[in-house]
């Protein structure tokens, strides 16, 4: 479906050609787990929507699930130039809670934060953090039995297998793994 509001725009587009003809990337703070929902309606009324996704390990007792999840829970990206697009619009959707402004007028996303996410997305559509994982940085796991548990990286192959070190009883012990189960720890 055409962008009725803004000239459309590849996904593919880069950084500095989106601001070169005032697009830019916007937050859009959605209703509890109303991502798809609020990314669904978005686009019927023709604005461009990304919702990064990561696999997820949820356990309940003794059963874990795996799944995908927003990699920023409560929050869309949509691509939108102020100036010239009807944005209060988007605070009027179903599943959207309000676009984050910065006083009266949406804050726009500093260029280069979502087009690096959108570049470093995989064949099934999630996030993966291959390309910036370094051996010596600390990881957490996101899926697998291991979810939650943080180590070093030991080893990435061209393959996606990671090693990764954990602390486990007194002593580094290394865990093969895929790189999808693993992501930056963070500060």
């Amino acid at each position: 479906m055409a962008n009725k509001h803004d000239r459309p725009a590849d996904m593919s587009t880069p950084a500095e050609e989106i601001d070169a003809i005032g697009m830019r990337w916007f937050a859009v703070n959605t209703l509890t787990n109303s991502e798809p929902r609020a990314q669904i309606n978005l686009e019927r009324q023709g604005w461009k929507c990304f919702c990064p996704q990561i696999s997820k390990t949820t356990r309940s007792g003794r059963r874990t699930k795996t799944q995908l999840r927003p990699l920023f829970p409560g929050y869309v990206f949509v691509l939108m130039s102020p100036s010239q697009s009807p944005w209060r619009a988007v605070d009027g959707t179903f599943g959207v809670r309000a676009i984050v402004k910065a006083g009266e007028l949406p804050a726009p996303l500093p260029c280069g934060v979502v087009e690096t996410l959108i570049a470093m997305r995989d064949c099934d559509g999630k996030v993966s953090f291959a390309s910036i994982l370094q051996p010596g940085d600390d990881v957490r796991f996101q899926a697998g039995p291991l979810a939650g548990l943080i180590g070093k990286l030991e080893h990435l192959d061209a393959a996606g297998r990671v090693t990764v070190l954990l602390d486990l009883l007194g002593r580094s012990t290394p865990i093969r793994g895929h790189i999808s189960e693993v992501a930056p720890s963070g500060p």
